[in-house]
């Protein structure tokens, strides 16, 4: 029977995870991530037929970020990451991201490293998918809490769950986390099967086959590659359904018993085959929907642009505005003017603005020969609303 695998790549081992009927088996074995063909051609000696492959990247090969850009589509926030890279991960040269939700953690590894394993892995098998080790992880850990997991050589790392997120994930030296009070355990058991906890990362990389391939640890080039698969793949589920239906009808035609159970048995090994496609293009279709939603909310009062016109226009010609910020729900806006006590009443009289108010106390200063006065305001547009998923 075809499988599919989930490989986890630590520093210094590689943890493998797939389900063997009705149980799952774990392999372990060391590696070195500078020669990843050794451990491909163990592997795949080790596990006979193998459909494809899901890679969860270890902590001890990821920087780690906690960006803050404004609500935007997954795809907008990975071109977003991978343009300004070097505002956030401390690595030179072409990256991978995992950009994550709004407001959640990011991840970037070696881009042209991340291509050789990948290189090397299908010459065993196609890989399917590109998983950060935080993220699989939480996705089968139910238990909230902070937990020890794999990094680098040399270091500890610590990640905190809570309901199944991302709430604090780092790479600590031996040196410090010896001399650190941190109340962090081993991993539990993961999954379903009670796993042994050290192979949770593999196990979410299977779980997360199907997750969307903007929030993969991939850049442009991988993702594209991806996603021709996913397409491929899906047509080939929509032949297997269609020969299936074929060979239902076939078999109804009046054959014998003996005919019309093989039939019905080749037709359940089919459908079994197209499932993975089919629940990935209900996704699709899914994801489709909500993204018309989300254009369809968009309007001119909320268009950034549009605000930050208004804005400019309501604020005194004498204002200096030093930080504007927007998070998606409201916006803030932090400078200094002659008189402070103007800027609200003129900023609530624009009839795009609700809920306009003072943040803090203003405070005066000079100059120059002139006296400033500080302000922080923050205001909301009418109607405007955070987009959730």
């Amino acid at each position: 029977m075809a499988r599919m695998v989930g490989v986890a790549l630590e520093t210094s081992l590689v943890r493998a995870a797939y389900r063997d009927g009705g149980r799952v088996v774990f392999v372990e074995h060391a590696w070195d991530s500078l020669a990843p063909e050794r451990v491909v051609d163990t592997l795949s000696s080790e596990i006979e037929n193998v459909q494809s492959i899901l890679l969860s990247i270890g902590l001890g090969f990821l920087e780690v970020a906690k960006p803050e850009l404004p609500a935007m589509a997954d795809a907008d926030r990975r071109r977003v990451l991978l343009r300004d890279a070097d505002r956030y991960f401390p690595l030179e040269g072409a990256l991978a991201v995992a950009s994550g939700r709004p407001g959640a953690f990011a991840f970037a590894t070696d881009g042209g490293q991340l291509q050789r394993w990948i290189r090397a892995f299908e010459e065993w098998a196609p890989i399917r998918g590109v998983i950060a080790a935080p993220d699989a992880i939480a996705s089968v850990i139910s238990t909230s809490g902070g937990f020890v997991v794999d990094a680098g050589t040399d270091e500890q790392g610590l990640l905190q769950l809570a309901n199944g997120d991302v709430r604090d994930v780092r790479r600590i030296p031996v040196r410090v986390w010896n001399a650190m009070q941190e109340n962090a355990v081993a991993i539990p058991s993961a999954g379903s099967e009670s796993a042994p906890g050290k192979y949770a990362s593999a196990l979410g990389a299977l779980k997360l086959a199907n997750a969307p391939l903007e929030t993969m640890l991939l850049d442009a080039s991988l993702e594209e590659e991806l996603r021709s698969a996913r397409t491929r793949r899906q047509w080939m589920s929509y032949a297997f359904a269609a020969l299936a239906l074929f060979a239902i009808g076939f078999a109804a035609s009046g054959r014998r018993d003996a005919t019309l159970r093989a039939t019905q048995h080749t037709a359940d090994s089919l459908q079994a085959i197209a499932a993975p496609g089919l629940a990935a293009n209900a996704q699709l279709a899914q994801l489709e929907e909500e993204a018309t939603i989300l254009a369809a909310r968009s309007g001119t009062a909320s268009d950034p642009l549009h605000v930050l016109a208004v804005i400019s226009e309501s604020l005194p010609r004498d204002a200096f505005v030093q930080r504007l910020e927007w998070d998606g729900r409201e916006w803030r806006l932090d400078g200094s003017v002659n008189q402070a006590a103007t800027v609200v009443p003129r900023l609530d009289s624009a009839h795009i603005f609700a809920n306009v108010r003072v943040l803090g106390a203003s405070t005066r200063f000079r100059d120059g020969a002139r006296m400033r006065e500080s302000f922080s305001i923050a205001l909301q547009v009418k109607g405007d609303s955070v987009a959730k998923r």
